[in-house]
């Protein structure tokens, strides 16, 4: 049987956390109105998964999770992911002025380059650790995971972006680069 909440309940729940869920979705998402709709959407899963919730986090803590899957998820639509790296590129001060900023761009480019086709789990437990600045305990309490675990799987993320650097993963980037310079 499917349990729902009251209107009482979702107002306390919207009321007490949508701040601290947009502000997750802002980091993730970089643009104030796709936050505003990922806010929306993680809390419109929220309703819909009520029953799901199994009671060994708090609320705010599920809330975070649905609201960092949804918005990998649209970062993760490919015709998404170029859209925010090229916004990506036009926030970032001095973008297209000078030679720091054109390094800033390539490394943009080829880190989103190296993270593509990337286990999902390792890719998330990266953008926590190294783009969210969360702690291992952090990440730990997050997703469900032990510290050791954490810090073993991000063991695992820097070993494989090594080997995908350091192993004909030229020729993917300079092909990425060559498609998104292309008339």
């Amino acid at each position: 049987m499917s349990v729902s909440p009251t209107e009482a309940q979702i107002e306390r729940l919207y009321n007490k956390h949508a701040g601290l869920v947009y502000g997750r979705c802002l980091r993730i998402l970089r643009n104030e109105e796709e936050a505003w709709d990922a806010t929306q959407d993680v809390f419109a899963s929220a309703i819909r998964g009520w029953g799901s919730f199994e009671g060994n986090s708090s609320r705010l803590t599920w809330l975070y999770r649905i609201a960092t899957n949804h918005c990998f998820n649209v970062i993760r639509n490919s015709s998404g992911r170029r859209q925010k790296l090229d916004q990506r590129k036009g926030e970032r001060p001095g973008a297209g002025s000078g030679p720091s900023a054109q390094g800033q761009l390539e490394l943009l480019d080829l880190v989103s380059a190296v993270m593509e086709d990337m286990d999902e789990g390792l890719a998330r437990l990266a953008v926590l650790y190294y783009f969210e600045d969360m702690t291992q305990s952090e990440i730990a309490t997050e997703t469900g995971l032990s510290v050791p675990t954490v810090r073993k799987r991000l063991r695992a993320f820097v070993d494989q972006a090594r080997r995908r650097l350091s192993k004909g993963f030229e020729s993917q980037i300079l092909r990425a680069i060559k498609a998104g310079t292309s008339p």
